[in-house]
């Protein structure tokens, strides 16, 4: 007679040895350098020894963690990271301790998770088993940290950990390996595409800050050169489109001050229009011929019309009717607008080109235009009838056919 067959046992944590050593901090440091390269010597470890004390294990994986902050902190300084800190070494230092204090508390998340993906599979253990799998895959955390400046390996530590991780659940938890690996292929997938997005984000602060400090550069080198002097390595602007960027601010105020408009004229009111319409483009004045109604920083050629075009805002007409924000917000514009056309003026690649007649109706612009600087900035600001008057020098210098007329000589009478 055959026994009758028995029930299959549960699975369970498999038993500790008696004779084990317990684990020390090198001996956790040992485990977790083999871990990639002999995952079952270290499996085989760990089963025989009861998992290492809570603290041991977290000290452990800290110190994995100051490691990964040292290469961090490294490749901010030179230059392959956004700045950790910034405010000095004291700032340094109390953002490392920050950043321990919040690797310690993920670490009791982290743990909870990878002991619940060991229950959920149908295995069971001790927490300590998760908190000794997450010591052990800390090791991953300075490689990660040296791998971020890579521009393709950077995903390696986390598939690596991944499979380790799946590994090391399935047999210290002796849980199913196909459920443990789903389920951990699951939260690597996703952690893959937060860090990718990361990385992305991480670009654009880079791109962004470079950018800023071009910008920032340009600006110091514009307001240490001379007057009418053209800052070096400074690009001519040779297009509306360059025209319309440095001026949005000026279009914008443009377009608030439109119901303060009731008192200009017909022909200023059609070039505000204009203004606003083309929201960027510097009209040239009402009652200019075609010659003069050109595009005004076409190769930077005309800038009378985009001068003249100040001439039509209201705040040439009554400034008493603005508020003080809206005066100094305007003065600002037309001041950053001034400084475009004060460049084109006296760069010399702006003459190239230019037919003996346009060049001498160009210096006589150019001189008018460099005695309104010069007075606006040594001196006290050109007052209004000035300002009108080298706007109308400026637009009938601009037109066609500007030129001062010959004076003929009178025959002497017999």
């Amino acid at each position: 007679v055959e026994p009758p067959e028995t029930a299959p046992q549960a699975a369970g944590p498999r038993p500790v040895e008696a004779g084990a050593a317990p684990w020390s901090f090198m001996a956790l440091a040992e485990a977790a350098l083999r871990l990639p390269f002999a995952l079952e010597d270290v499996v085989r470890r760990c089963e025989r020894a009861a998992p290492p004390p809570l603290g041991l294990a977290l000290a452990h994986a800290l110190a994995w963690a100051s490691a990964s902050l040292a290469i961090r902190t490294g490749f901010s300084a030179g230059g392959f990271a956004p700045p950790l800190g910034g405010l000095g070494s004291a700032s340094l230092t109390v953002g490392a301790g920050l950043a321990l204090a919040g690797v310690a508390l993920l670490s009791f998340l982290g743990a909870g998770v990878i002991h619940g993906i060991g229950r959920v599979s149908g295995g069971s253990g001790p927490f300590l088993r998760g908190f000794q799998i997450l010591s052990l895959l800390s090791i991953f955390m300075p490689l990660g940290a040296a791998l971020q400046a890579a521009p393709g390996l950077w995903w390696l530590p986390g598939a690596a950990s991944a499979y380790l991780m799946a590994r090391l659940v399935a047999r210290l938890y002796r849980a199913p390996i196909a459920q443990v690996s789903l389920i951990v292929g699951g939260l690597a997938l996703l952690g893959t595409a937060g860090q990718f997005q990361a990385r992305r984000l991480s670009a654009r602060w880079k791109a962004a800050a470079g950018a800023a400090a071009q910008a920032q550069a340009a600006a110091e080198a514009s307001a240490q050169a001379a007057p009418g002097q053209a800052v070096p390595g400074a690009p001519l602007p040779e297009s509306l489109q360059q025209l319309q960027q440095a001026n949005s601010q000026l279009l914008r105020d443009v377009n608030g001050m439109m119901p303060l408009s009731g008192d200009l004229s017909p022909d200023q009111k059609a070039v505000l229009q204009e203004l606003r319409s083309r929201h960027g483009a510097a009209a040239p004045a009402a009652g200019a011929s075609g010659a003069a109604t050109g595009v005004p920083f076409d190769a930077a050629k005309e800038p009378a019309g985009a001068l003249s075009a100040l001439g039509a805002l209201p705040a040439a007409s009554d400034p008493s009717r603005m508020t003080p924000q809206q005066q100094a917000a305007l003065r600002a514009s037309a001041e950053a607008m001034l400084q475009q056309v004060r460049a084109a003026l006296d760069d010399p690649r702006t003459t190239e080109g230019m037919s003996p007649q346009e060049l001498a109706r160009y210096k006589r612009l150019r001189k008018a235009a460099r005695g309104f600087f010069t007075t606006g900035e040594g001196g006290p600001r050109p007052s209004a009838a000035e300002t009108r008057e080298l706007l109308q020098q400026l637009e009938a210098a601009g037109a066609a056919g500007a030129a001062p007329k010959k004076k003929r000589r009178r025959r002497p009478r017999d």
